[in-house]
């Protein structure tokens, strides 16, 4: 047997030109010993394949019976999922020094897995006579990448005081990562905003959220429940814009207690602190303007001698009425005249019976 070593096919004893190529054997044929029992070998017509998620793509692969025997032969591929890939038939019976073709089919489906790339596969086939004869041929296929981002807000009309928040949740269904871009604006520029993160790449399969937040430019915009419409702009690579409206409402703050009651609760206060400052000083409280003070009494002259006598003394009036007095202040001067009708002498001297309220001028003239 004559293998011709441009092609591989195998000749019969005595071919001058390949039977499949052409080529002349004296020059490319290699003289091998034809081998007594199974035998075969394959070849991919095409070893690089590129598909698109969501279609299909072919190939041929060529399995030759190089043995003396009639034999079936088994094809798998392996390498991609199982689940979108597969050969018809699989199986070839094929007569000696014989070929058949088969078909590898790929199917990937549009979704984020299988990712977009170059995945390696090997078509194996087994012989049905002699398990340990087997062949196997390799290739390449290339899954393209398509883009399919989707997007949500939440919520989509958001009530504040004074800054309204959203959520905005990115969500990649696309077999590639895919880079994000998140704006806000409204139409009227009266609202500003601030997204956060504004750009994020999201991987294949998964999702991703960036919080929006928007509030007036104007301080002094008109609340009192104004809707103010504002878009979200998402703007995936290599796919068009996605636009999201949003509403934010305008409530106004209503006014509490503090600012209708704060100027009583502060007399109030000052009140109590006044009252409290009084109270701590206690009496007796001084007089203004002051009292003179008495002047101090001679001590009696000694008596020249001893001689018994007895003062016998009257007072009047017997009771004085001062009348309503301002606390602090003093009432008017009274007089009490005090007559000794007696033989002898005596010191008289004006004393109060509460001292701890009231205070007295001693100002007696003899």
């Amino acid at each position: 047997m004559i293998v011709c070593t441009k092609c591989g096919s195998d000749n019969p004893d005595g071919t001058r030109f390949c039977v499949r190529c052409g080529a002349y054997m004296d020059w490319t044929g290699v003289r091998v010993a034809e081998p007594a029992g199974s035998a075969v070998s394959a070849m991919l017509k095409t070893q690089d394949l590129t598909v698109e998620p969501g279609g299909q793509m072919a190939c041929d692969v060529e399995v030759h019976n190089d043995g003396r025997l009639v034999d079936e032969y088994w094809l798998q591929v392996s390498g991609p999922d199982a689940s979108w890939c597969s050969v018809e038939p699989t199986s070839l019976r094929l007569m000696p020094k014989t070929a058949g073709s088969a078909r590898v089919l790929f199917r990937p489906p549009r979704a984020a897995s299988p990712l977009a790339g170059t995945v390696p596969f090997v078509i194996t086939v087994n012989s049905t006579v002699d398990p340990n004869v087997k062949t196997a041929v390799a290739g390449s296929l290339t899954i393209g990448r398509f883009v399919d981002v989707i997007a949500s807000m939440v919520p989509q009309t958001s009530e504040s005081f004074r800054v309204g928040e959203h959520t905005v949740k990115v969500e990649n269904r696309g077999n590639g990562p895919s880079r994000v871009r998140v704006s806000a604006q409204d139409a009227d520029d009266k609202l500003a905003s601030e997204v956060v993160p504004s750009d994020m790449t999201v991987a294949p399969g998964s999702s991703a959220s960036s919080h929006v937040a928007v509030w007036p430019r104007n301080p002094k915009e008109p609340r009192a429940g104004r809707r103010l419409a504002f878009q979200v702009l998402i703007q995936p690579d290599g796919s068009p814009p996605i636009r999201l409206d949003g509403v934010t409402v305008l409530l106004e703050q209503q006014k509490g207690w503090w600012p209708k009651w704060r100027l009583a609760i502060a007399a109030a206060l000052l009140l109590t602190l006044v009252t409290a400052g009084v109270a701590l000083a206690g009496p007796p409280y001084p007089h203004w303007p002051p009292f003179p003070q008495p002047s101090p009494s001679l001590p009696p002259s000694p008596s020249p001698s001893p001689v018994a006598t007895v003062a016998n003394l009257t007072v009047t009036p017997q009771s004085l009425k001062f009348g309503t007095v301002s606390v602090g202040a003093g009432s008017a001067t009274m007089s009490v005249t005090v007559a000794n009708s007696g033989t002898g002498k005596t010191n008289v001297t004006a004393k109060l019976s509460n001292t701890k309220d009231f205070s007295i001028q001693d100002q007696c003239r003899r």
